[in-house]
């Protein structure tokens, strides 16, 4: 009972906040943009030239798939941002404000904490992913440019949904470990960008690097799941990407990643169970 109120007062807290907004305009601002390019891009051929030549592997023109990546590329960033920003709070901040003390209060085992504020992120936020990219993929096909297929469309999803998660899990175990949020918020932004420098850099890396390297960074796993969803359609011309994934991959790939957030979020509940919420 305690837990169901815990979450709907944490989704009404964020909803209703004016960080929201700051959400709200990160995740749908970046579609009018990609958008406007994407037409651009289509209608220009220079300019294509000039841009997709920029790729590991140029764009010689600009699909519906095209334009969905072009927009997934440019965009991913900013729901991985949120999550980690979001996430971060979800225990140094109560701590710092003094509301985990009154939760720690409750008859409420500290675990369901965690769990209350990671669902209610989850509930407030994949809605918004969704909107975005089926904003862009409206966007695409009513502006002429053509309709991906629903496979594409889901494909590019989990790939999203899947960074998100993984980011959520870490800061979340970042913020039950420090008892300030920023510090939590920079110690996941430090891990962000390492992932983020190597996925760029295994594009250029001879391929049995690349193999091997790419077993440790999230984005690939995130790819492997979208490219088996789009039959190897969905991925990243800007990194390094799986091509078509068989089941045996597929499951290989999901195996690591749930044992991954799960470690993550029982680490969190057991730092969160032996940590000093006392101290300020």
């Amino acid at each position: 009972m305690i837990l169901n109120v815990i979450i709907k007062r944490e989704v009404r807290d964020t909803i209703f906040s004016k960080r929201y907004l700051i959400y709200l305009s990160l995740m749908f601002i970046p579609v009018g943009l990609v958008a406007w390019l994407v037409r651009v891009l289509y209608d220009n051929p220079s300019a294509l030239a000039r841009v997709g030549a920029a790729y590991p592997e140029p764009i010689i023109a600009v699909t519906p798939v095209i334009a969905l990546m072009l927009f997934v590329c440019s965009f991913v960033t900013f729901p991985a941002l949120i999550s980690i920003i979001h996430a971060g709070n979800f225990i140094a901040g109560d701590q710092e404000k003094g509301v985990l003390l009154l939760l720690a209060s409750k008859p409420l085992k500290r675990w369901k904490i965690i769990a209350a504020k990671y669902l209610s992120f989850l509930v407030t936020f994949v809605p918004l992913i969704l909107a975005s990219l089926g904003l862009m993929y409206l966007l695409t096909w009513v502006t002429g440019i053509g309709r991906a297929q629903g496979e594409v469309f889901w494909g590019f999803f989990v790939w999203i949904l899947t960074l998100v998660i993984v980011y959520t899990s870490i800061a979340t175990l970042f913020s039950s470990m420090m008892r300030r949020p920023m510090e939590a918020i920079l110690a996941t932004l430090i891990i962000f960008m390492v992932w983020i420098t190597v996925d760029f850099i295994m594009v250029y890396l001879p391929a049995n690097i690349a193999d091997v390297l790419s077993l440790f960074t999230v984005s690939y796993y995130a790819q492997t799941f979208s490219s088996y969803i789009s039959g190897g359609r969905a991925i990243s011309l800007m990194m390094y990407n799986p091509g078509i994934v068989s089941t045996a991959d597929f499951w290989r790939a999901l195996a690591v990643i749930v044992t991954l957030i799960a470690a993550l979020v029982v680490s969190s509940m057991v730092v969160l169970q032996k940590k000093d919420i006392y101290a300020r």
